[in-house]
C-alpha cells in the first residue's frame, strides 16, 4: 500500500507534467517531502491525500489504488454525462434565443437605419448579441460530445495556452468593434472595411473558435 501510493504519486505528477518541486509549491510543503512520499519513505495523510488528489485534478482514491473501482467510476461518469446534458440544453437555449433576437430585430433595425441614417442600433445588434450566438453553438456542442464521451484537454499548461488565444480572440474583436464606435487613428476607410467584416462569415468563424478556445481552457 505503501509504495503503490509513492508510484501513483509519480505517476499522476508525470502525467501533469510537473516536477517534484512544482508540485511541492501546489501542496505547500518541501521537495523532500514530496520525493519520500514517492519513494515510499514516508505516508501522506488523508488530507494530504485529498490535496494531492486536487492537484492532480483526480480522485482521492486514484491517488491511492491507481485507478477508480469499476462502480465508483461508472458512478461519476453518469454524473458527469448528465451535468453536461443540462448544459447543453441551457446553452443551447440561449444560443436559440440569441437568434431569435437577431432574427426579429435585424430586419427592422435595418429599415430604421435606411430610414432615419442612424446605423448604431443595427451595429450594436450584431455587436453584442452576434458574438454569444457563436460562442453558445461551439459550446453547446462540446457539451453534446461529451454526453457521449470525454472531451478535454487534461495538461493545465495547454489549458493555459488555448485560454489565453481564446482571451486574444476576443480582445481582437473587440479592438476592431471599437473602430465603428470610437474615433481612432486608422487608414482611410478603416471602419468601414471593419464593418463589411463583421457582417461576412469571419465573425461566424471567430466566435466559433473562441467558443470552443474557451471552453477547453476553462475545461467547462
Amino acid at each position: 500500500m505503501k509504495n503503490a501510493v509513492g508510484k501513483n504519486i509519480v505517476k499522476l505528477r508525470k502525467e501533469q507534467g510537473m516536477s517534484q518541486e512544482q508540485l511541492a509549491r501546489k501542496l505547500h510543503v518541501t521537495r523532500q517531502a514530496v520525493s519520500n512520499w514517492e519513494t515510499g519513505r514516508s505516508q501522506p495523510d488523508l488530507d494530504m491525500l485529498e490535496a494531492l488528489a486536487g492537484a492532480f485534478e483526480t480522485d482521492i482514491l486514484v491517488v491511492i489504488y491507481g485507478q477508480m473501482p469499476a462502480s465508483a467510476e461508472e458512478e461519476i461518469r453518469a454524473a458527469g454525462r448528465k451535468n453536461h446534458l443540462k448544459k447543453a440544453v441551457s446553452w443551447g437555449i440561449l444560443t436559440l434565443a440569441s437568434y431569435l433576437i437577431l432574427a426579429a430585430l435585424e430586419r427592422h433595425l435595418d429599415l430604421l437605419r435606411t430610414r432615419t441614417y442612424n446605423s448604431l442600433p443595427y451595429m450594436l445588434l450584431h455587436t453584442l448579441v452576434m458574438p454569444l450566438a457563436g460562442v453558445g453553438i461551439a459550446v453547446t456542442l462540446m457539451h453534446v460530445l461529451n454526453v457521449a464521451g470525454t472531451v478535454r484537454i487534461a495538461e493545465p499548461s495547454m489549458r493555459k495556452k488555448l485560454l489565453l488565444f481564446g482571451g486574444l480572440s476576443a480582445a481582437f474583436y473587440m479592438f476592431c468593434m471599437l473602430w465603428l464606435f470610437v474615433p481612432l487613428p486608422s487608414a482611410p476607410g478603416a471602419p468601414l472595411w471593419i464593418w463589411h467584416m463583421s457582417c461576412s462569415v469571419f465573425p461566424h468563424v471567430l466566435f466559433f473558435s473562441m467558443g470552443l478556445l474557451l471552453y477547453l481552457g476553462l475545461d467547462m
